[in-house]
């Protein structure tokens, strides 16, 4: 049985995961980084950012796989993934307020 404590804990310790896991876990790290930053560079075109994006939204035949290697379940990622990139569409046409309700930018 987990802990208490350790199912509410809000660090992270890295040396639970093995070093395939780590490395998909970096994996993941960029593809999400390439979906939802918010500039292109001469690194990441805007096709290579659709893409990884689609990636994630669409599942792609490899997405299950990347993920359960590191140790995530795929379809809570991926829903997470899609919540979020709907409230980056959304911040991007100003509809989105604070999400701490302080303030809204409307």
């Amino acid at each position: 049985m987990i802990p208490l404590k350790d199912i509410f804990s809000t660090t992270v310790d890295v040396r639970k995961f093995t070093p395939e896991q780590k490395l998909w876990r970096a994996v993941l790290a960029q593809a999400l980084y390439d979906a939802l930053s918010h500039f292109e560079n001469k690194f990441t075109t805007k096709e290579e950012k659709e893409e990884a994006e689609q990636w994630f939204v669409n599942g792609a035949s490899d997405f299950n796989s990347v993920v359960e290697y590191a140790g995530f379940e795929p379809s809570y990622l991926r829903n997470k993934f899609k919540s979020v990139l709907n409230l980056k569409k959304l911040k991007k046409l100003g509809v989105v307020w604070n999400h701490g309700g302080f303030r809204k930018t409307i």
